[in-house]
């Protein structure tokens, strides 16, 4: 993906941190039963989440969605989500597949809802020297 594209799609936002290790890895959906959003699946979907739990196999299971192609089109968080962001890693550096992933502001988090369609614009970092 070019990073001067700008990134158009439906927003599924989670209400509260999801397992990875409950996301099916084809088809993207949570499995979670307790999930408020269980059911639904983060498959080509900007994905605002508040976090991660179960940090261990998050990094796998998101790397083998982002190898499949099953994975969301964007992540959008209030904070970054160190397993998450390793996972990835590691899916750029084994599979060549990245996948972009933002910092919002939280009021801005609140007040987006799942079904939004959003659409970003990277800004890209131009340096020149003198």
């Amino acid at each position: 993906m070019n990073s001067h594209q700008p990134i158009e799609g439906l927003v599924l936002r989670l209400t509260e941190p999801v397992s990875f290790l409950t996301i099916e890895p084809r088809s993207g959906a949570i499995t979670d039963q307790h999930h408020p959003q269980h059911g639904l699946s983060i498959r080509d979907r900007i994905l605002m989440l508040p976090g991660t739990r179960g940090g261990s196999a998050t990094p796998s299971q998101f790397c083998e969605m982002l190898r499949l192609g099953t994975a969301p089109k964007a992540i959008l968080m209030p904070e970054w989500d160190n397993p998450l962001c390793v996972g990835a890693w590691v899916a750029e550096f084994l599979y060549q597949k990245t996948i972009p992933m933002f910092l919002i502001d939280r009021l801005d988090y609140a007040c987006t809802c799942s079904g939004d369609c959003v659409r970003i614009l990277a800004a890209s970092a131009n340096t020149t020297a003198d």
